[in-house]
């Protein structure tokens, strides 16, 4: 068939997939799916047409699933082979929940080797997908109001990389156990302890460590042990510029990891600060304000032969 088939008439019978279907429901679904390609004789089609056809029938559910997928490619968005690939596997991965008690890098950790046996190529976006819809699903990012200072919007969990999504998931869960901590730091600074002989631990005058009341004991300013946070020497971040939160010095979340935003390193895309550049004039589109970020960046004009700009935005005589 040459044209685009109308799935009303055509896939009128198939019911679009529902918030409770499980991963025997979903391989169901499609199995109709597909014996209605085979009986309209609309297998022929090719993927591009299908792909559409698919998030027309899969239902608002469907849409809402498929819209938290990743695609290496833009022309995948539409191909019905790889979109039926990642509903697979994401209603595969459904059977694993996370449990009450397990930190968020633990349910990472433990995906990891699931989604490898189901023969996944690359597993960790695929947890990545699964991890992001959870959130979605539990209005995680409208909850980051006043846990984090955020300077870039985040419009979206799937543009960060997994670093940054744990480090906001374990801001999130711990954020009562932080704001005692704050609210402790803040008392202390307003009343102003007097550190005494032994400021490295408890603070008070004793002879032996071990009747020292701070041996054992985690401080809550840069988590060090065998002191108490009124004695602690290191200095307190508040509202850190690499990471949105307060944190001792030392301590901030975003060291060593990757921006998803500029690629850069020791700060997180909530934070980053190089502006958006609009209508590039190297490249005409629109991209964080940094060099290597630029379609064009390192690409060879065919009219010019210069590096850096693209054919169609070059401002030299076209070459003889």
């Amino acid at each position: 068939m040459g044209g685009c088939v109308s799935s009303v008439d055509e896939f009128g019978d198939i019911e679009p997939i529902r918030r409770n279907h499980e991963y025997c429901d979903w391989l169901d679904w499609k199995r109709r799916f597909h014996d209605t390609i085979n009986s309209k004789n609309l297998h022929q089609e090719l993927s591009h047409i299908l792909g559409p056809t698919l998030k027309e029938v899969i239902g608002p559910y469907g849409i809402e699933i498929i819209e938290n997928f990743q695609f290496r490619e833009s022309h995948q968005k539409l191909n019905f082979h790889i979109l039926l690939r990642k509903l697979d596997i994401f209603f595969y991965l459904r059977r694993f929940p996370r449990n009450p008690t397990e930190s968020i890098t633990e349910y990472r950790d433990r995906l990891l080797p699931i989604a490898t046996d189901f023969g996944i190529k690359y597993p960790e976006i695929a947890i990545k997908e699964k991890i992001t819809f959870d959130l979605k699903t539990n209005h995680f990012v409208e909850n980051l109001n006043g846990l984090v200072s955020i300077r870039n919007k985040i419009t979206a969990l799937k543009l960060l990389n997994m670093e940054e999504i744990i480090f906001l998931v374990n801001i999130s869960e711990n954020w009562e156990a932080r704001k005692r901590r704050d609210d402790f730091l803040k008392r202390i600074e307003k009343e102003g302890f007097r550190q005494l002989r032994n400021e490295n631990c408890c603070g008070s005058n004793h002879l032996q460590d071990r009747i020292c009341q701070a041996k054992g004991e985690r401080c809550w300013k840069c988590d060090g042990l065998n002191h108490f946070a009124k004695t602690c020497r290191k200095r307190y971040i508040r509202d850190c510029i690499n990471c949105g939160i307060n944190h001792a010095e030392g301590k901030c979340g975003a060291f060593g990891k990757e921006c998803s935003r500029c690629e850069g390193f020791n700060h997180f895309h909530w934070k980053c600060l190089p502006a958006m550049r609009v209508h590039c004039p190297y490249c005409g589109g629109s991209h964080i304000d940094i060099a290597r970020r630029c379609l064009a960046f390192a690409r060879t004009c065919s009219n010019c032969q210069r590096v850096g700009h693209f054919s169609t935005m070059c401002r030299y005589k076209r070459l003889r």
